[in-house]
């Protein structure tokens, strides 16, 4: 390795001990311990030892001196006991929130987040404009997300963002300006369904892509949800267009450079494209001055420029998967690329290089593996190609004379067409993504690694990537073979799924499905997400749907469900529009409980869903659901709190349970006294997530653990799995 690549790993070797192991004045200590060894290195003329020393110690100095000097105004601010007048520019459109809508603006103090309780996003200016607002300030160092992005601020505004009237440097006004062009310009060539898919995948926009959730939720679970994350694909793509119109001559790499640059800068300077805009750049140096090209030298040193600039940014999920997949590919794309076949050998090794480092970050931040990732990206990356250069031909042309934009738009609207077509017809097999929680599949991806390490350390063997593939096909093969066994052979399987604050669980018993609920918070749908756990068992349908009662947290993931899986049956006690609508363009029906118990044989299990205990009064009117397996009692009791609770006891025959599910996501009001001694549960499980109600209750965690149940919280655990009959988990 380069010494310019050497002492650029170092560096950010550096900035990330400094960020996730230590801070402070050992930072300092840290750097010294790297000069003394940097001397050392000296003394003894190792070039390469030095190099990595440098680059350490500059890594633990600059790491100190950044939180030092940068953040010295915002932490000023954030000091202040009073609230604040400010002018802001605006750099992002408005976003809704649970309690109004948020905004990203540049202060003189830095880059904040400003949130508007009761504000709707339209309301507020769009980008480019500079606005004033007075605001309580605070800083976000808890906030890794928005650190890594290089937000130190957020504010909690009072009153209304007025407009100045004053105009942003050149530098923010002229990339704004572009990108709102490109917009509106694809939304006059992109009417119809592909629209969102382009402008997401030109300008890295998913917000319009995002609201409708199916496709890019087919598109994340066939794999290729990367195609519209903007990121050294497109720069690939956009520098390849530029030296195919000019030739590979010195001039076209010189003309890549600022295109390159005002790429960047209209999609937001985002933290994988800025990774791909430096390597695109030293590649473009390199034909310029006719010098060698070294990927993993340009790879470190755009890594160390990032971490440089923003050192929390080595937290973002973004960039670490960008760096992981694209180390991926330098290091594995010659091996892996045996099949000698033009488009299907690359397209293969490049997909199967990129997972090599993602896998296990994908497991760990996103808790699934697309399985079907290769086959998708073999049948759509051709497309994805032909739609991103046409497309940005498109738009170019619309501003020269419109209708010479419309033939290409045309073709663009039929790759679109096909690329979201592929990605369903993957996504919706079952298996397509499995979970990284299966014992199964943990047991696969270790088996894979270290038949990798072993074929990489065993120089002398032949057909390695057929070797490597054979056993990732089987293993895979093997694990979703005994994970199906696993869902589907038990004699009950209970799922909380983390929908945040909301609620949606999974009782399964030999194949039989009932889901309780299918309502939460999170940016993804809860449908979504238990779709998602459904097609990890191999499942196509929902044999029984109970909504307990009709509040949002609990039902907005509904319509989402029944567009992704077949519901058999719905139990209610009352009326919503947009349930109903579902059900009826889906052919479910729905029946009432109001009147009398029902009950039901499914597998080996039992379920009674009972007519609502309480009043009509918002969460005391809802069903409860016991289900009942061999030995084992489970009961979900929706949000009723402590006298319908008492009510429901006086009514139903209610048996000792070894899982309850907390009422109202562990409120103070709800799951109480009375009822942990009546049903004396082994386990409570409590659904919640991020919220200002104080959910899960302190009150409440010192009832369950005086009742001496276990306590499990999908905000901590996550998804909450147990599996009971023929083992459990």
């Amino acid at each position: 390795m380069r010494k310019l690549a050497l002492t650029a790993c170092f560096f950010t070797a550096a900035v990330c001990a400094s960020q996730y192991l230590i801070g402070g004045v050992w930072q300092l200590v840290s750097a010294g311990i790297s000069a003394l060894l940097l001397i050392a290195a000296a003394l003894k003329k190792d070039g390469r030892v030095c190099a990595a020393g440098v680059g350490l110690c500059a890594g633990f100095v600059w790491s100190f001196v950044w939180d030092a000097l940068f953040l010295a105004d915002a932490r000023e601010l954030a000091s202040r006991t009073e609230d604040t007048k400010v002018e802001a520019f605006v750099l992002e459109n408005a976003e809704e929130t649970r309690n109004g809508a948020r905004m990203e603006v540049r202060t003189e103090y830095g880059r904040c987040m400003a949130y508007f309780r009761g504000a709707e996003p339209d309301s507020l200016p769009p980008p480019g404009e500079t606005v004033s607002f007075t605001a309580r300030f605070r800083m976000a160092e808890k906030n890794d997300y928005l650190m890594s992005l290089g937000i130190p601020l957020t504010a909690d505004v009072r009153g209304d963002a007025e407009p100045t009237g004053k105009r942003g440097r050149i530098t923010d006004t002229l990339p704004l300006s572009i990108r709102r062009a490109l917009s509106e310009a694809l939304s006059e060539l992109y009417p119809d369904g592909s629209g969102p898919f382009m402008t997401a995948l030109l300008t890295g926009d998913r917000t319009a892509l995002e609201e409708d959730g199916y496709d890019y939720s087919m598109m994340k679970r066939s794999g290729i949800a990367h195609c519209v994350a903007v990121s050294g694909m497109h720069l690939s793509i956009l520098t390849g267009l530029v030296f195919f119109l000019l030739g590979r001559r010195r001039g076209a790499a010189a003309a890549c450079v600022p295109v390159i640059v005002l790429f960047m800068a209209v999609t937001g300077f985002r933290m994988s494209v800025v990774r791909a805009g430096v390597m695109q750049l030293m590649l473009c140096l390199a034909a310029m001055t006719r010098k060698e090209y070294d990927s993993r030298t340009a790879l470190m040193l755009a890594l160390m420029l990032i971490t440089a600039a923003n050192p929390h940014s080595i937290k973002n999920t973004g960039l670490q998967l960008s760096f992981a997949s694209t180390l991926g590919i330098i290091l594995f794309y010659n091996r892996f690329n045996v099949i000698k076949v033009k488009y299907i050998g690359p397209t293969l090794a490049v997909t199967a290089g990129a997972m090599v480092f993602t896998t296990p970050l994908t497991v760990l931040y996103f808790g699934s593996i697309s399985v079907v990732a290769p086959i998708t990206n073999l049948l759509t990356m051709w497309a994805v190609t032909l739609c991103f250069s046409l497309g940005m031909l498109s738009a170019a042309l619309f501003f020269v004379f419109a209708p010479l934009a419309r033939p290409a738009a045309f073709i663009v609207r039929l790759g679109a067409l096909y690329i979201r077509s592929a990605a369903e017809l993957t996504g919706r097999l079952p298996f397509a993504s499995v979970s990284g929680g299966s014992v199964y599949v943990k047991i696969w991806l270790a088996l894979v690694y270290l038949v990798l390490l072993w074929l990489l350390s065993d120089r002398g063997r032949r057909h390695k990537a057929m070797i490597f593939a054979s056993v990732f096909v089987a293993g895979a093969a093997a694990a979703i073979a005994l994970e199906w066994h696993s869902a589907n052979s038990a004699e009950l399987r209970f799922a909380a799924l983390d929908v945040g604050q909301g609620q949606c669980v999974v009782l399964s018993s030999k194949g039989y499905v009932v889901m309780v609920d299918c309502g939460g918070s999170l940016k993804e749908n809860a449908g979504d997400v238990a779709a998602d756990y459904l097609d990890s068992m191999g499942k196509r349908q929902v044999d029984c749907l109970v909504l307990t009662h009709m509040h949002s947290d609990h039902i907005n993931g509904v319509a989402e469900l029944m567009r992704r899986k077949k519901v058999k049956k719905i139990y209610a006690c009352e009326e919503n529009r947009e349930t109903v609508g579902a059900a009826a363009e889906n052919g479910t029906p729905i029946f009432y409980v109001l009147t009398s118990d029902e009950e039901f044989d499914g597998g080996a299990a039992r379920f009674r869903v009972m007519r609502p205990a309480g009043t009509t009064e918002d969460n005391e009117w809802g069903l409860t659901v016991l289900c009942s397996a061999g030995d084992t009692d489970v009961l979900v009791t929706g949000d009723i709190g402590r006298e319908t609770e008492l009510l429901l006891m006086e009514k139903e025959e209610l048996p000792d349970a070894e899982i309850l599910v907390a009422g109202h996501h562990g409120s103070a009001g709800s799951t109480s006294r009375e009822l942990l001694e009546a049903v004396r549960p082994e386990i409570v499980v409590i659904s919640a997530g991020r919220n200002y109600y104080g959910h899960p209750a302190d009150k409440t965690l010192e009832r369950i653990e005086r009742a001496g149940a276990t306590c499990l919280r999908t905000d901590e655990e996550g998804d909450v799995i147990l599996t009971y009959g023929r083992r459990r988990r």
